[in-house]
């Protein structure tokens, strides 16, 4: 870009450029492993979304403009020709002032939103209520998918990433009319855990200002919790139930000021006063001691706002009152948090409300947009929010030294509405603004008061600011990934080639592991900088250690950065496995060649009803699977419906831990059951596979895994598929783990088969019934069905051989080279069939290959321990 498009260009103040649009107003925006950036906000009035992108359903064309669909939703690239171009994604429940935070395999969870009808004045109605509502959006589908819903209504609530993998909600309001006390004073987590939501009395304290608190998981594992003006910490624990709950500790409140010779209480930091925060870097040479700051804010508690009213002390109205500049912040020992307390840093050098604070690789803070004055929210017509108040100029702030530096000036204003976020090539991004009391002014035109709207009132206007550390002339350090698949284990080694690697000063060379944003409303959900250990230096490769456990480092995608004297390299994204342990990994399944892992207790999500909507592969390799209505790629969400039966997660249901519950409805029935299904194609290995699987089929007859009528079989329900499916009427080849029909000579005639079709080359393996809870045959001891069983298949490319709680219970031989084809991993269904299972899912381990009998002594060892299941 030429320096024409630079709004300032300063001696190593960095500079701002207009790179392009953003569709809609970025009110909430979160960038993905993709390199692509979110946009979503609430309808926008008709004199001013046709500047935006339509997002129109089909059909709207014809209809009148005035009731057209109005676009909430844009997505853009961050790179290449099609750079900062919006595209409309389309969502259909209102997710204007919701939660959000990122899950550990890249997509957004997005928990709460506004109402039905919630608008500017003159807003078409076409958008549903989103008040309770919970959306998933993942960058590899591309579409907001509504899964379910959480406990309660929640609009202005916060969502964090726990260490577990699970996302902590908590706070908001029952109604988007924060003047009265409709407040949910409850916290939540996804999937639900078994006490459900939990009412918090320290939120009730904060009312009025207990909106987006800010919440930080601190390396002890606990919760770090600021609102209003004082500090808790949350630890989880579980009852005799084991019921999970949140223990609260107070923690210190913020110093009083002198204001006029009075001593008063320190100005609550939340909505509408509206400060910012961010969790200072977390690194290793400091033992990952956790240290937040809180920046700016409003001068004076001003709540309500609508009425305008002299603040006392102040002698000036609401929209009148200074922004401050001071800071804070508090260093917590996790040996002891009775020790902490805030302190002040050196000021800003700009007073400011409503800011936005951007981690650096280097590890300082950019702090951008916000007002000198005035408040978040309010009136047009009694609470004016002037651009003229706008503080333009970005500040950076030295967490090592405690000093602030002024840099370059924006174009823009950015006031109510505004956000900021990192990109992976070490600029920043910025967007927003809806200059929501600046959308109005008032006239007097022929003796009627009326309100004239203004066209500063939206900002789709994207800026990105260049940090003085991309001005110099220093060299940015090049790297390449030498794992293809880009993961890190905890405590592992990781491996990277730097280009110019020995001529490079060692000493003023770091790496750190930044995760991306997901910001609004002043508060960066996810925004996290994990500093990491350099280990070895040989030649090209620089060698660093992953961080130590999820407590530093949640599961999820990071940024890479690498900063050599302070100048960083472009990001690539790299991500930290769910689970990855490295305490007591020998009693863990190997990784080596694992193809898919699925663990109930970890990496399913699932809404306040533990409907599943998706169930996370922990092996790395991205097999994840999502829950399928009726058909593949159904745009169907989670209802009601008799025929909408997704799976459900149940809680300490097998010795005390979770599994997935899938319900058989067979397809001769009118109902049909839920079934999980891969997007991409699941191939485990060319030649040979191995396959355990911990499930309980119930047993036999009404309740049990094959339906029958009339002493006629309903199917052949199947627990796990994979290879070329083919169609309905045309199979091609693939794998089946499914109870079916044995003999028709057996009374009763079910069993177990694990089928290698089109070939249908006999029983590939099977495992007749006897009895309706027992499994086995003549030369075994029938295996019981009264609780659940651990079973393993094989195929090393001549054989197929299936065992039960360890022991073999069938072998057969197969054609040589057996093609399965190409296709989704489907679990709850025989192919594409319409045969659902009935039963318990705890736990699928499958590997691209024959196991030796060390690991499948230590694979059986973990599965036996963990389930008691002999």
């Amino acid at each position: 870009m030429s320096d024409s498009t630079k709004s300032q260009v300063g001696s190593m103040k960095g500079y701002w450029q207009d790179v392009g649009k953003s569709g809609v107003v970025g009110t909430h925006a979160a960038l993905f492993y993709t390199g692509q950036v979110l946009f979503f906000t609430r309808p926008e009035e008709i004199s001013h979304k046709w500047s935006a992108v339509d997002n129109g359903l089909p059909g709207d064309d014809e209809r009148n403009p005035s009731d057209r669909d109005v676009t909430l939703s844009t997505i853009i690239e961050t790179s290449g020709p099609d750079a900062f171009k919006p595209k409309p994604v389309h969502v259909d429940r209102n997710p204007f002032c919701a939660g959000h935070a990122f899950l550990p395999d890249g997509s957004l969870l997005v928990a709460g939103g506004d109402k039905k009808n919630s608008k500017h004045p003159g807003t078409p109605l076409n958008t549903e209520f989103g008040l309770n509502r919970l959306r998933v959006f993942h960058p590899g589908i591309g579409k907001w998918k509504t899964i379910g819903v959480i406990s309660d209504s929640r609009w202005y609530p916060t969502c964090t990433l726990l260490p577990d993998g699970r996302v902590f909600i908590v706070s908001g309001n029952l109604d988007d009319m924060p003047t009265y006390n409709d407040q949910n004073p409850t916290c939540e987590t996804i999937p639900a855990g078994a006490g459900g939501a939990q009412f918090l009395h320290f939120l009730v304290e904060a009312w009025p200002y207990h909106s987006y608190p800010f919440v930080y998981v601190l390396p002890s594992g606990e919760l770090f919790v600021f609102i209003k003006n004082c500090s808790y910490f949350l630890k989880s624990v579980r009852d005799k139930w084991n019921r999970e709950k949140w223990e609260v500790t107070k923690g210190p409140k913020l110093g009083s000021q002198n204001h006029n010779q009075q001593e008063i209480e320190e100005p609550a930091k939340h909505y509408p006063n509206s400060a910012t925060s961010v969790l200072l870097p977390l690194l290793p040479e400091d033992n990952y001691l956790a240290k937040v700051m809180i920046i700016g804010g409003s001068g004076a508690n001003i709540y309500p706002q609508w009425a305008d009213n002299i603040i006392p002390g102040f002698d000036c109205k609401s929209h009148e009152i200074d922004a401050l500049n001071k800071c804070y912040r508090i260093g917590i020992n996790p040996e002891s948090t009775d020790s902490a307390e805030w302190e002040e840093t050196e000021p800003m050098k700009n007073p400011r409300v409503m800011p936005d604070a951007v981690l650096l690789p280097d590890g300082n803070v950019l702090v951008v947009n916000g007002l000198s004055k005035g408040f978040a929210g309010g009136n047009a017509a009694t609470g004016p929010m002037l651009s003229q108040h706008a503080v333009k100029e970005a500040e950076i702030y030295d967490p090592i030294n405690n000093k602030w530096q002024s840099l370059a000036q924006a174009k823009c204003p950015r006031l109510y509405h505004s956000t900021a976020l990192l990109l992976p090539d070490a600029r920043v991004m910025v967007a927003g603004s809806d200059h929501q009391n600046n959308a109005f002014i008032p006239i007097n035109l022929d003796g009627v008061k009326k309100n004239m709207a203004v066209a500063s009132g939206y900002e789709y206007t994207i800026e990105v600011f260049t940090p003085p550390y991309l001005e110099g002339e220093q060299l940015r350090p090049v790297y390449e990934l030498l794992d293809s698949k880009n993961h890190m284990l905890y405590g592992k080694s990781f491996t990277i080639k730097v280009k110019d690697l020995p001529s490079m000063n060692k000493e003023k060379l770091k790496a750190c592991l930044i995760c991306p944003s997901a910001v609004t409303h002043n508060n960066n959900m996810s925004q996290r900088y994990v500093g990491l250990k350099i280990k070895n230096i040989s030649g090209d490769n620089l060698e660093v250690e992953a961080p130590p456990d999820s407590n530093i480092a949640p599961p999820g995608y990071y940024m890479l950065f690498l900063v050599h004297e302070g100048v960083p390299s472009e990001a690539k994204f790299v991500q930290i496995l769910q689970d990855s342990p490295i305490k007591n990994a020998e009693n863990h399944p190997p990784r080596d060649d694992m193809a898919l892992w699925l663990r109930a207790d970890k990496g399913v999500v699932a809404d306040a009803k533990n409907r599943v909507y998706s169930w996370s592969d922990l092996s790395g390799n991205g097999m994840d699977v999502y829950w399928t209505p009726n058909a593949k790629n159904s745009d169907n969400v989670i209802s009601p419906e008799p025929k909408q039966r997704p799976p459900i997660l149940s809680l300490c249901e097998l010795n005390g831990q979770a599994v997935v519950r899938f319900s058989l409805v067979q397809r001769y029935e009118t109902q049909w059951g839920g079934y999980l299904e891969s997007i991409k194609p699941f191939l485990p290995g060319a030649g040979s596979y191995t396959v355990f699987i911990v499930v309980h089929p119930w047993p036999s007859g009404q309740d049990g895994p094959i339906e029958k009528k009339n002493n006629h079989r309903r199917g052949t329900p199947g627990v796990l598929s994979w290879g070329d499916l083919g169609s309905k009427t045309s199979r091609k080849a693939y794998v089946t783990l499914r109870f079916s029909p044995g003999p028709r000579s057996q009374n009763p005639p079910d069993g177990l088969w694990i089928n290698h079709l089109p070939k249908y080359p006999g029983r590939a393996s099977l495992v007749t019934c006897w009895g309706e809870k027992q499994l086995g045959d003549d030369s075994n001891t029938p295996v019981s069905l009264e609780k659940a069983i651990l079973i393993e298949t094989n195929y090393n490319g001549q054989q197929s051989q299936i065992r039960i709680n360890s022991k073999i219970q069938a072998e057969s031989e197969l054609p040589e080279g057996l093609d399965i084809g190409e296709g989704p991993l489907i679990i709850g269904r025989n192919g594409n069939k319409g045969d659902f299972f009935r039963g318990d899912v705890a736990e699928i381990i499958i590997y691209k290959r024959m196991i030796n009998e060390e690991d499948r002594e230590r694979i059986e060892n973990y599965i036996r321990n963990k389930y008691a299941l002999w």
